[in-house]
């Protein structure tokens, strides 16, 4: 009996329905903000990756290994250390797209060293703060000649009381 109705009654061995895989770290989609081709990659399949990491390069006009070299350059230079930026060591780069922003760099970098070498405003400056001391000397000058004749009017002024006293009185004549 058990033969007979596990004839009729049929169960499929494969059940069709649609599923969602998910895991906790699904993959991250990335696209390119260019159209070009690989150059290099520099991870294998299935590869963990960190943070800020290189995974491949895009064909360019520049060299992949001479932009590495200058963002790992600009990456270790510190603020207080910008004034030794290695620039002859980096003119030589092949920078592609980054070039007019680099020669941009290069140049206000140059142009700066220039004016803190050569200091074209140091005669003025030098002029201008002579000014200011003698404009002191000038002030400290004008206030002692104003002590003088405000004690001078007080001076003029006592003996111009006296005097008109001494006429009030009939002391002195006109």
């Amino acid at each position: 009996m058990i033969l007979i109705m596990s004839y009729i009654i049929r169960y499929p061995e494969f059940i069709p329905a649609s599923i969602v895989v998910t895991s906790q770290n699904p993959p991250e989609k990335l696209e390119a903000r260019t159209n070009s081709k690989i150059e290099k990659i520099f991870i294998k399949d299935h590869q963990h990756v960190k943070k800020n990491e290189v995974l491949m390069v895009m064909q360019s006009t520049a060299n992949y290994k001479d932009i590495l070299q200058l963002k790992k350059l600009v990456d270790s230079i510190t603020p207080d250390q910008l004034a030794r930026f290695p620039l002859s060591e980096t003119s030589h780069f092949k920078l592609g797209e980054l070039q007019g922003d680099y020669n941009s760099f290069a140049k206000a970098f140059q142009d700066e060293a220039l004016f803190t070498r050569l200091q074209p405003y140091a005669p003025e400056n030098i002029a201008a703060n002579q000014s200011l001391s003698e404009y002191r000397v000038r002030i400290a000058t004008l206030k002692q000649q104003k002590s003088l004749e405000q004690a001078k009017y007080e001076i003029t002024r006592k003996n111009y009381q006296r005097s008109q006293e001494l006429f009030n009185q009939g002391l002195l004549l006109p």
